[in-house]
């Protein structure tokens, strides 16, 4: 990061990620607004490859975007060119190109906390493009990401989530692979790995669907100031017509670390493809 580039207080951001499924390149350029304490715009490009057991696809994306921070709500609006070519399980190679503005509005109430007795935290994402403007097809997307905690008698919380989203298009086919819906993992339903349900092809591969519906409870129990056990249920489908909600169920131990809670969870999954014991490390912020 290159906090002071210039004597109006221009900054620029680079990052580099690789795993042995996914590896990223990207860049940020950013500009103050009237007021630097809440406005900023930014100039951005990144690469991104992904080939896992599901899918393989590379991504560039170009774009410019607004982003602006309210009393409560922090808006982003972007405008981005994302060309992408993607494939499931070695079909056959799908390239499209989409000129894409989007809306994304959230909240974190209390904000910059990374345990928090009650609270919770709502995003809305809208975005689209049209065919006859820089794009190879027309589509409009919302999706919904919310969760919510509570404290659940003297030593205990409740956590619940939430995660929605729709898909309205007539060619779902050359829909990128990163635009489409999966459930599954960490962050999703435990005890599947991640992006392992959701529609699939002739041969059982997952292809992505145009809806989501997942849906988390979860107990969790203080037994000292900074570990806890805690149980949890998750349930959810990504689907093109009708859910048919996939169930994991489990339990965790909970460390209350210096960069935020480390979650080390144990989840079976109740329906196909579900493990019978699964293992999900998560590490962060409560919200």
């Amino acid at each position: 990061e290159g906090r002071l580039l210039n004597r109006w207080g221009h900054h620029y951001k680079a990052e580099l990620q690789a795993s042995q499924i996914q590896y990223s390149l990207g860049g940020e350029y950013i500009i103050p607004g009237k007021d630097p304490r809440v406005d900023q715009y930014s100039l951005r490009a990144s690469l991104l490859a992904q080939n896992n057991d599901i899918q393989e696809s590379q991504t560039a994306r170009i774009g410019i975007s607004k982003k602006q921070q309210g009393k409560s709500w922090l808006s982003i609006m972007s405008l981005d060119y994302l060309l992408e070519s993607f494939n499931f399980n070695g079909d056959d190679e799908e390239t499209t190109a989409l000129l894409m503005p989007s809306l994304n509005l959230s909240r974190v109430q209390p904000p910059g906390q990374l345990f928090v007795e009650q609270g919770n935290r709502i995003n809305v994402v809208l975005s689209g493009a049209y065919s006859g403007l820089l794009s190879d097809m027309s589509f409009v997307q919302a999706a919904l990401h919310t969760k919510w905690i509570w404290p659940f008698g003297p030593r205990g919380r409740l956590l619940t989530r939430a995660d929605a989203g729709s898909t309205w298009t007539s060619d779902f086919d050359r829909l990128p692979a990163t635009l489409r819906f999966y459930a599954g993992g960490d962050t999703s339903v435990r005890g599947y790995r991640l992006d392992s349900i959701g529609p699939t092809d002739s041969d059982g591969n997952v292809i992505g669907g145009k809806n989501l519906l997942v849906g988390s409870v979860e107990y969790e129990y203080r037994f000292l100031e900074k570990w806890a056990i805690a149980a949890f249920v998750d349930s959810g489908d990504a689907f093109d017509n009708a859910p048919e909600f996939k169930t994991g169920v489990g339990f965790g131990v909970h460390w209350l670390s210096p960069v935020g809670p480390v979650r080390v969870d144990l989840a079976s999954g109740l329906e196909e493809p579900g493990d019978t014991v699964r293992l999900h490390l998560t590490i962060g912020p409560d919200l």
